[in-house]
Formats: structure tokens, C-alpha cells, sequence
């Protein structure tokens, strides 16, 4: 079963943003999270130390494999390889999107600091274009700052079409498409995949229809105990 694994990038002690796992040992994060402006303006550039926190007490080092190369290129995503293996599971997938996605529904997962703790954002893709997807975050899920939230994978569907690069203002939030990674970047290592996203699906639906095969997969590993007769029994409880 596909997992997402996302934390917070850490430099010099300090939480910079959000980040997520694409390879077992490979973070992908915007690289305002790992170089300020000020360092931009020197001419002398190197790769960035840089420690990923699943949770207080769970952390890894890693450096920055491509940081050179966003510089040069002028593109707000690097990949940090971290110095051990997280996950063997099979993870979200990269998707440089076939079709046009504007209005499809997506979460947004991140660590915004004005909530002091990982959250899930629902939204909508509302424009497309080669260099940004913009999303309007729903109602109930708008923030007045959306800092910490950079670095934040789009989801779609699950898949993983896009990462947050900036704030437009409390109601939208600016991301880079995968698409226009694939194209600038060198993402040898990276697995991207291309294909067309379903967008008469709604992200509610998906939801609900993995959380249902989870439960349905949970009950055949249990075994006979839980049978229907069980269940309707034990529905009171």
C-alpha cells in the first residue's frame, strides 16, 4: 500500500518549511527552504546540510543533491539525500499530468506554524499554467499565514501533481506543477511518472474509498473473528 512520508526541513536548528519523501532516502523541498536570499547574492555556491523531522525525536541528515542546479536554473525545488534509507514502502507517486486539471479537487500537507502541527488542507486547483498551479484552500481549512507550508506536496487523487512555493494570499496558494520540474530539472534519480489524472473523482471520494479498502484489507489479515455476524454484533460497543 502506497504511503506519504512528510516532515519539516531543518537548517542550523531552524524549521524552515515542509518537505516529503520521493525515494527511500530522497526529500524533495523548495530551495527557499535550504538557502536564504542573502546567500543567493554570492557567487560562491555548495551543497546544504539539511535535516529532515518526521516527528520531535525522529530525525535524519541529509544534503542537498541538486541545490548547484536549481540555483543555475532558477527553479524553487531541490532533492536532499538523506543518510539512511526511511521507507521501503512504495510511496506517492511524481506526476507529470497528461491532461488539464484545473478544478480537481487536492490536499495539501504541511506544517504551517500558526497550527503548531502537521495538516491537511483541502482545496482546488484553479489555474494551470507551464511554471504554477494555483489552489484555493476551502473555507474551514483557511489560514491567515501559510508560512511553514513551503515545500508542502499538492495531492491529487493521490498522486502528487505539484509542491506549495509561496502564499498569494489567504484564500490561494501558488505551487510548481511536477511537470515543469521534470522539464528544467536533471531527475535521473527521481521517479516521475506521466499519465492523465481521473477529474471526475472528487478528493473526498478518493478518501473515502481508500479508507474503506484499508478497513476491507485490516479484516482479511484478522481473519475469521471479524466475519459480518461479528461486526453487526460488535457495532454497539
Amino acid at each position: 500500500m502506497r504511503k506519504i512520508v512528510i516532515g519539516q526541513i531543518i537548517r542550523d536548528g531552524k524549521v524552515m518549511g515542509t518537505g516529503f519523501l520521493v525515494e527511500p532516502d530522497i526529500v524533495m523541498t523548495v530551495k527557499h527552504n535550504v538557502v536564504t536570499a542573502d546567500e543567493l547574492i554570492t557567487d560562491e555556491f555548495e551543497e546544504k546540510e539539511i535535516m529532515f523531522r518526521m516527528e520531535v525525536g525522529d530525525e535524519v541528515v541529509g544534503k542537498t543533491i541538486n541545490l548547484l542546479e536549481a540555483i543555475e536554473k532558477g527553479i524553487d525545488c531541490v532533492f536532499i539525500r538523506l543518510n539512511e534509507v526511511l521507507s521501503e514502502t512504495e510511496m506517492y507517486e511524481l506526476i507529470d499530468v497528461k491532461n488539464e486539471i484545473a478544478g480537481v479537487g487536492c490536499q495539501i500537507i504541511g506544517f504551517p506554524k500558526l497550527a503548531s502541527q502537521r495538516t491537511t488542507m483541502l482545496a482546488t486547483i484553479s489555474n494551470t499554467q507551464e511554471e504554477q498551479l494555483i489552489v484555493n484552500i476551502k473555507k474551514e481549512n483557511q489560514l491567515q499565514n501559510y508560512e511553514g507550508v513551503s515545500g508542502s506536496p499538492v495531492i491529487a487523487l493521490g498522486n502528487i501533481v505539484g509542491i506549495i512555493t509561496k502564499q498569494k494570499d489567504s484564500e490561494r496558494l501558488e505551487a510548481l506543477p511536477i511537470k515543469y520540474i521534470n522539464t528544467v530539472l536533471k531527475c535521473e534519480e527521481i521517479s516521475i511518472k506521466n499519465k492523465e489524472i481521473p477529474i471526475n473523482i472528487s478528493e473526498e471520494t478518493f478518501n473515502l474509498r481508500s479508507l474503506t479498502e484499508k478497513v476491507e484489507q485490516v479484516i482479511s489479515m484478522v481473519g475469521p473473528r471479524y466475519s459480518k455476524e461479528s461486526q453487526c454484533k460488535n457495532r454497539n460497543i
